[in-house]
C-alpha cells in the first residue's frame, strides 16, 4: 500500500483520517496547510466528520468531510518524521510567506512559536560548539529532497598507453596522472 506524505495531503492527492488525537491532527494540518491558521480547541468536534483534506476552492486551506473518493491514510502515518537536534528544516513565522532553511534546536509544545532554530549566520558557531543565537518560529516542515535536474553522470572508459604498452588507468597515482598530463614520463 502506498505511503502518502504531507506533500500529497497538501496537493489534494489523499485525505487524512482522524484516528489519533486532536494534537496529532492539528500538527498534520499545520504541516500540510501552514497558511490556514485555524486551531482546534480542547473539545473540538467538527460535525462528526473524521476525514481532513485539501479545500478545492482554496488550496491553502483544509476542509473536513465524512466521506471522500480520495485514498485515506491514518493521521499517525503522516507523523513519522520528527527533526532531531541539528537537522536542517524549513521554518517561517505566520507573517512571512517564504520558508527559510535553518538548523532545528527544539520544539516547545503549546507555545505560540513552538520551533526554535539557529539564527541565520550562526550555523558555523553552532557546528563548532561556540555561542550562537536562536530564533523562534511558528511553523516548520521537512526539507524535501530536490528533484534531479541533470541526467546522471556517465562513465567513460579511458585507455592509457605508455611506451607502446597499455596501462590500467585505475592503478596510476595522482602524481603519475599529473606527469602524463604534462607529457612527462611517469615512473
Amino acid at each position: 500500500m502506498k505511503k502518502y506524505t504531507i506533500k500529497d495531503l497538501r496537493e489534494g492527492l489523499c485525505a487524512a483520517k482522524n484516528d489519533g488525537t486532536l494534537d496529532e491532527m492539528q500538527e498534520v494540518l499545520m504541516l500540510a496547510f501552514p497558511k490556514d491558521n485555524y486551531r482546534f480547541g480542547n473539545n473540538a468536534y467538527i460535525n462528526g466528520a473524521n476525514l481532513f483534506l485539501a479545500n478545492k476552492s482554496d488550496p491553502d486551506r483544509w476542509m473536513v468531510a465524512d466521506k471522500t473518493n480520495l485514498p485515506t491514510q491514518s493521521v499517525k502515518d503522516f507523523l513519522e518524521w520528527k527533526p532531531e537536534l541539528g537537522d536542517m528544516v524549513l521554518v517561517r513565522d505566520n507573517d512571512q510567506r517564504e520558508w527559510e532553511p535553518r538548523i532545528f534546536l527544539a520544539e516547545i509544545v503549546n507555545a505560540n512559536t513552538p520551533f526554535t532554530a539557529v539564527c541565520d549566520g550562526d550555523e558555523d558557531d553552532f557546528r563548532d560548539g561556540l555561542i550562537f543565537s536562536t530564533i523562534p518560529w511558528a511553523q516548520m516542515k521537512q526539507i524535501e529532497a530536490p528533484e534531479p535536474s541533470e541526467p546522471p553522470i556517465k562513465t567513460i572508459e579511458v585507455e592509457v598507453t605508455l611506451n607502446g604498452k597499455n596501462i590500467n588507468p585505475m592503478l596510476l597515482t595522482k602524481e603519475q596522472w599529473n606527469k602524463i598530463r604534462t607529457n612527462e614520463k611517469p615512473n
